[in-house]
This record gives C-alpha cells, sequence and structure tokens, in this order.
C-alpha cells in the first residue's frame, strides 16, 4: 500500500518537470521566431529602403536625359541665331545643361511615399569640376523598424559632340558613391 502512495508522488513529480520542460522549450521557440520574425523584418525593411535609392536613380538617369534634350536644344537656338566657335557651343550646351539638372533634380528624386526618399543637400547643390554630388536619403517606415539608407549619386556633364553625335547613354553620365 505504501507503493501506491511514493508512486503518485513520483508521477506528480515527473509530470510537473515533462510539463516545465514543454513551457520552456516553447518559450524558447517562441523566442527564436520572434528574433527571426525581426531580423526578417529588418531586412524587408532595409531593401525597400534601398528601392528608395534605385528609384532616385532611375528618375536622375531620366533627368539627365530631359536635361540633354533640353540643353541642345537652347544649344541649336544660339547656333541658329550666332556664329560660334566649338568652345563656345561646348560652353553654352555646358551651362544650360548643370541649370537644367540643378534646378530640377530635387523634384525629380523627391518621393514623398513609403519609401520617403529626399534630397540632403539641396542647399549646397553645385557642379564641382564638372561633378554634381547629390546627397540621397531614404527612409522606409515599417510597423516594427524604421530603416534609413543614404547614397551620393554623382551626376557628370556630357560633351556636346558625343550628344550631337548620338553617341552617349544617360548611365555614363551618373554613377552610386558611399552608399550607405
Amino acid at each position: 500500500m505504501n507503493n501506491k502512495g511514493s508512486t503518485l508522488v513520483i508521477l506528480v513529480i515527473v509530470m510537473t518537470i515533462i510539463i516545465t520542460l514543454g513551457v520552456s522549450i516553447l518559450n524558447i521557440s517562441m523566442m527564436h521566431y520572434n528574433i527571426k520574425k525581426f531580423n526578417t523584418e529588418s531586412k524587408q525593411s532595409f531593401y525597400k529602403s534601398e528601392t528608395g535609392l534605385n528609384t532616385a536613380y532611375v528618375d536622375a538617369c531620366e533627368l539627365i536625359n530631359e536635361a540633354i534634350v533640353d540643353s541642345t536644344e537652347k544649344t541649336e537656338e544660339y547656333l541658329n541665331e550666332f556664329t560660334l566657335n566649338e568652345i563656345e557651343i561646348e560652353n553654352i550646351f555646358r551651362v544650360k545643361y548643370r541649370l537644367y539638372i540643378v534646378e530640377n533634380i530635387a523634384d525629380a528624386i523627391y518621393k514623398k511615399s513609403n519609401p520617403i526618399v529626399e534630397i540632403t543637400n539641396v542647399s549646397t547643390l553645385f557642379f564641382v569640376e564638372d561633378k554634381l554630388t547629390v546627397n540621397v536619403k531614404s527612409k522606409y517606415n515599417s510597423i516594427n523598424k524604421d530603416e534609413i539608407t543614404y547614397v551620393d549619386i554623382v551626376i557628370l556633364i556630357p560633351k556636346y559632340v558625343d550628344v550631337k553625335d548620338n553617341a552617349f547613354e544617360a548611365t555614363d553620365y551618373i554613377s552610386f558613391d558611399n552608399w550607405s
């Protein structure tokens, strides 16, 4: 008869241990799941933020094409009115191209949707040695984590001769730098 009582006590202890182990394993599994979910959401937020930078690149390429067309038209207007040498023609084209890019880059790149894409150096946009560096920030807002990525978009000036001969691609005059 004493064996029946001790068996019940051992059974209760074993059941308590099994339940405790089960709850612990379940708790650890949930913790791993939450960590994995957070990491997945973080990566998705990062990639979605990078998508904003890629969109800015595409928009800047379109702007370069527009600037080339506009600058070419304005340069040809000068050529119709004045006799100019090659250096003067090149200078007119470069001035018109620079002006078009600087005046329109902020509107071309700015996006207020998610991700939010904006230029962080709008007040200091100017060409230095035929190169414009545009600091772009992309911020993706998600429920659990906001992700911000940055890149410098570098825009160069094409030569008028290349444009006139249709020997250019917009992607030849744009690049990424300092991606973070």
